[in-house]
């Protein structure tokens, strides 16, 4: 029997954006997968960015717009924005989009955060030991190309120095 087709889930909520022109648009804001939880962070400051980054829209884009994040695949019946399209949006629609980013992604992207956080200290000591090993074999195998480099450049003609420029 045949396994289904891999379907992607997208958790988030719906919602309604206004406009500055007052007319409204169905969006949706994501909960972003953990893959994309970095991206969260980068934008966790700037809410612009975090409503751009995790709102689609049920309009399709203009011809010849691109997403704002083309990497990010929008959820099924959805269209990623443009850059600027949170530009368009009232004050209040801005922060309502941003309050739903921040609650359905910020606690994940923290978590997400300090597990590598921890992850780099687990192998940090790692790492160390592997330069200590490879270390000596980089030197040994550098040191005879230096002393060549040195040499050739030593052999070669000194150029003459240049005048001083006439004043």
């Amino acid at each position: 029997m045949a396994a289904p087709p891999l379907s992607i889930l997208f958790a988030g909520q719906a919602a309604t954006a206004t406009l500055l022109d007052d007319t409204t648009v169905p969006v949706f804001v994501r909960a972003m997968p953990q893959r994309w939880l970095a991206r969260v962070i980068e934008c966790a400051e700037f809410k612009h960015a975090l409503v751009e980054l995790c709102t689609y829209t049920k309009e399709e884009p203009a011809a010849g717009s691109a997403p704002a994040y083309p990497d990010i695949p929008p959820p099924a019946g959805y269209a990623p924005v443009p850059p600027g399209w949170s530009d368009n949006l009232t004050d209040a629609s801005v922060d309502l989009l941003y309050e739903l980013a921040q609650g359905l992604n910020f606690s994940r992207a923290v978590a997400w955060a300090e597990g590598q956080i921890a992850a780099k200290k687990l192998v940090a000591p790692l790492h160390e030991k592997a330069i200590h090993q490879v270390l000596p074999l980089a030197l040994r195998v550098m040191d005879p190309l230096m002393q060549r480099l040195d040499a050739l450049s030593n052999s070669m003609p000194k150029s003459p120095s240049s005048p001083a420029s006439p004043a």
